[in-house]
């Protein structure tokens, strides 16, 4: 159990346009940010977990004062926005240990004031949007991680599922009930990975997320998102390593955003490098 105090305070600030300068409204905002988390261990290889917490976010200067531009979408900033805060609460479990392990969370959140941008009109060839305060949104789901071990060989697979929806905004209230941005309903990854007895690493990991939308009215859908990456490394020294990294191996084709227009993730891409440790780490021991 635990509590945390944050004060934010925003003064002096000034909009410039031109010759003219405009005094803008000191802005301030406190938030107790407490949280309480119970375990109880019913067996050696099993336990319970809950928790219940709650938190804040003050907007971002960029938030407040910078307007954007990405392709044909206008972001206007808005010096009116207020802080956001989240309450949830989070129960589940923790089975296995050692060689396996499996662990399963089930999550439902309540965000009040959510920074978000809200799209004011739309133009065959202006988009323009404001980042203003949602009501409300609401976010529940659950995640699953397993993992195994033989010898020195690591299996990890995950899972998450989040459905994260407007609740209530009184601006616009045809936007309650849509889908927040850039959320997708499930995710999820696999990882294999090998340590050696000298520090060597290899490990490969697939990653997938399905559809989700860009935008606040869901008028423009991502479509799912599927790549592997790869990762060696090879001790030279104490020191020192030796490595190489592929991401998007498979070379596919991915969205990450519309605006409308279409921008597609990273291409393939090899990385090789050195990497240097100012304080050695001990090595692994043999079997």
């Amino acid at each position: 159990m635990g509590a945390r105090f944050d004060q934010w305070n925003n003064v002096d600030a000034r909009r410039i346009t031109g010759d003219a300068i405009t005094q803008l409204d000191d802005r301030r905002s406190r938030s107790v940010s407490p949280r309480a988390s119970l375990l109880f261990r019913l067996a050696p290889s099993f336990s319970v977990t809950s928790s219940a917490y709650r938190a804040f976010r003050a907007p971002t200067l960029n938030e407040l004062y910078r307007t954007f531009q990405v392709g044909n979408v206008v972001a206007l900033a808005n010096e009116r926005l207020v802080a956001e805060n989240v309450e949830g609460v989070e129960a589940g479990f923790l089975a296995g240990g050692g060689s396996l392990s499996l662990r399963a969370t089930a999550f439902r959140m309540h965000l009040g004031d959510t920074v978000a941008n809200v799209t004011l009109s739309a133009q065959p060839g202006l988009i323009t949007r404001q980042l203003q305060n949602l009501g409300s949104v609401r976010s529940q789901g659950a995640e699953v991680d397993a993992e195994a071990r033989v010898g020195r060989v690591v299996l990890s697979v995950g899972w998450l599922r989040s459905d994260a929806r407007v609740r209530s905004f009184s601006a616009d209230r045809t936007l309650e009930g849509r889908r927040v941005p850039q959320a997708p309903l499930n995710q999820a990854s696999a990882q294999l990975r090998y340590i050696g007895s000298t520090g060597r690493t290899i490990g490969i990991q697939g990653r997938w997320a399905g559809s989700q939308f860009d935008d606040d009215r869901n008028a423009f859908p991502l479509g799912t998102m599927r790549t592997v990456d790869a990762f060696a490394a090879l001790p030279l020294a104490r020191a020192m390593d030796i490595f190489a990294a592929g991401e998007n191996l498979l070379g596919g084709r991915y969205e990450v955003g519309r605006t409308p227009v279409l921008t597609l993730g990273p291409p393939r891409a090899v990385r090789f490098g050195v990497r240097l440790r100012l304080a050695p780490t001990r090595q692994v021991p043999r079997d």
